[in-house]
């Protein structure tokens, strides 16, 4: 008995003009999508940098988490995700966030952090870590 299979090419032909079309419609929907993701995106961001207030959250880091949180959003080429490890691992957050600390009885922080009172501000460390990560330090 003979097998023949007719038309495979034209079908794999078919297949990639619709390959080539599902690729130009979710570039066309993704170009809208991201944007709208990195707005979402700040603004919860910032919402929730608004509720911790000044002191665990002092205005001189909103402008660098909101600029960050465009690392977020990763466009893969038939997916867009949202990686929230792109801004780091809590443990990477929480370094960043008392770096610099001093224990108001003296003696510097330990993570992770144990609630002690804290000797200087957010905005003070925020400034110190600002000159350490420019090299001015």
């Amino acid at each position: 008995m003979r097998f023949e299979l007719s038309g495979f090419d034209r079908l794999l032909e078919k297949l990639s003009v619709a390959e080539a079309e599902a690729e130009e419609a979710f570039k066309n929907a993704s170009s809208v999508f991201i944007p709208q993701a990195q707005a979402t995106v700040q603004n919860v961001l910032t919402k929730a940098a608004a509720q911790a207030g000044d002191d665990a959250f002092p205005i001189a880091y909103i402008e660098p988490m909101l600029s960050a949180a465009e690392k977020i959003i990763i466009r893969e080429p038939t997916a867009v995700l949202l990686d929230f490890e792109e801004l780091g691992t809590a443990d990477d957050l929480q370094e960043g966030f008392h770096y610099g600390a001093k224990i108001e009885g003296g003696g510097q922080v330990e993570l992770p952090y144990g609630g002690e009172p804290l000797k200087n501000d957010t905005a003070e460390r925020y400034e110190e870590w600002q000159r350490v990560f420019h090299s001015e330090t």
